[in-house]
């Protein structure tokens, strides 16, 4: 399995998760919180790239960013923050490139996580 084939199947980092949580009873509210609050973000980001509003793009993918780092999502949260940095610099060339991006691997944590053995599955992977 390659690299980016082991990123996509476990998509977070358990290590960085317990590090943020503390234990797996807080990890799992916080969970919770992140898959309520991902399609809205996601959507509102989406809004902000076609609209090519940078500072939208800059708060939709900050929030975005911690959300994914909060849950260990490494991969995730670095797209997020380049999307992030672009927006800041004002510049939109490629935001629509790294948005893609960062909707699959929500789209991609958001399926790992609604699993019922995501934090076996994720600890197995560490």
């Amino acid at each position: 399995m390659s690299d980016s084939t082991a990123v996509q199947a476990i998509p977070v980092v358990w290590e960085e998760i317990i590090k943020v949580c503390g234990d797996e009873e807080i990890a799992a509210v916080i969970v919770d919180t992140v898959l309520e609050e991902i399609p809205q973000t996601i959507a509102d980001l989406k809004s902000a790239v076609l609209a090519r509003d940078t500072a939208q793009i800059q708060f939709y993918s900050h929030r975005l960013k911690n959300s994914a780092k909060n849950v260990g999502a490494l991969y995730l949260s670095e797209h997020c923050h380049q999307l992030e940095l672009k927006a800041k610099a004002q510049m939109t060339d490629g935001v629509e490139a790294l948005y893609r991006l960062a909707e699959a691997g929500a789209d991609t944590l958001s399926a790992f996580l609604k699993q019922p053995d995501w934090i076996l599955k994720a600890k197995q992977s560490a």
